[in-house]
């Protein structure tokens, strides 16, 4: 279910006394939009948002109590999607300082069947206690539809996404901001670690070289367990209904609090080069100057 912007103003207006579902992914998951500005924290394993003003949207109990299966791979997540992505393990040890990415708008798939494609750059975060993610943050390229507005164009968002069954929160532009960006647009996503001198690992999630973007602020009492580049898909009926070529990620970098580590990307997901449909290769592995390509 997907909204037009008239439709936006009435729902983000009553947001600010409330937080309530807009609508619901494909398996019955709850999808919120918060303004812009808006701040999550951590308390306990619950997760509160709070509007600009400081204002209580909603509380999403008990999301980070660590009781997934012990046999759900930590960077493994669950859901009404099929993905294909790199990812990194983090240590609890060394706190994730910056995590971005940039790539090239694709064109316009050539049909249009309702399909909803997403490229992100995401963290997960778990509870204080465990090493299965709770939650992701991320930054995205959507196409087919965003919280808003339904159509056949590319737009850009944030969003925090509670794993593996819970709801999806999504980040609304500033008033006056147009979220739709053309095939050829580079894109540069961030999600940066600011310490605030308390108990929290605060990260904002964001679009650094696009003034009015959706900014995702949310703090956890555990530092990044995970980074991922990737690609997820629902809806998907025909080749035609993704875009064509590639997509590249370049430039990305992760930076950890100690500097630059040593590291690997591990690929995961459907997708393979004999199979058919899109796969992910790590181009140039490692912290600094990581290149990955989508193959459509």
């Amino acid at each position: 279910m997907f909204f037009s912007p008239a439709l936006a103003a009435v729902l983000l207006a009553q947001s600010a006394l409330a937080l309530t579902p807009v609508g619901h992914t494909a398996s019955g998951r709850p999808m919120y939009i918060a303004p812009n500005g808006s701040r999550g924290v951590q308390v306990g394993d619950d997760l509160q948002l709070f509007a600009p003003n400081g204002t209580l949207l909603h509380t999403f109990a008990n999301v980070a109590t660590g009781n997934r299966s012990s046999s759900t791979p930590a960077l493994t997540r669950r859901g009404d999607v099929n993905f294909i992505e790199a990812s990194t393990p983090l240590t609890r040890t060394d706190t994730l300082r910056a995590f971005n990415t940039s790539f090239v708008v694709p064109p316009i798939p050539a049909t249009f069947d309702s399909q909803l494609l997403y490229l992100n750059a995401a963290l997960l975060v778990s509870g204080s206690d465990s090493d299965v993610p709770f939650a992701e943050v991320r930054a995205v390229l959507q196409y087919g539809a965003n919280a808003l507005q339904g159509g056949s164009y590319w737009s850009i968002g944030t969003q925090l996404e509670l794993i593996p069954d819970g709801g999806i929160v999504a980040i609304a532009p500033s008033r006056d901001f147009d979220p739709l960006v053309q095939p050829g647009t580079e894109i540069v996503t961030s999600s940066t670690y600011h310490d605030v001198g308390d108990r929290f690992f605060r990260y904002l999630t964001q679009f650094p070289f696009i003034p009015g973007s959706p900014v995702l602020d949310f703090s956890f009492i555990s530092p990044a367990l995970g980074a991922v580049i990737g690609l997820e898909t629902v809806g998907v009926v025909r080749d035609s209904d993704y875009p064509a070529g590639d997509v590249s990620f370049r430039q990305t970098n992760l930076t950890l609090e100690s500097g630059a580590p040593e590291m690997r990307w591990n690929v995961s997901g459907a997708g393979t080069p004999s199979s058919g449909g899109p796969y992910l290769t790590v181009d140039v592995d490692g912290s600094t100057n990581a290149e990955f390509t989508v193959h459509f």
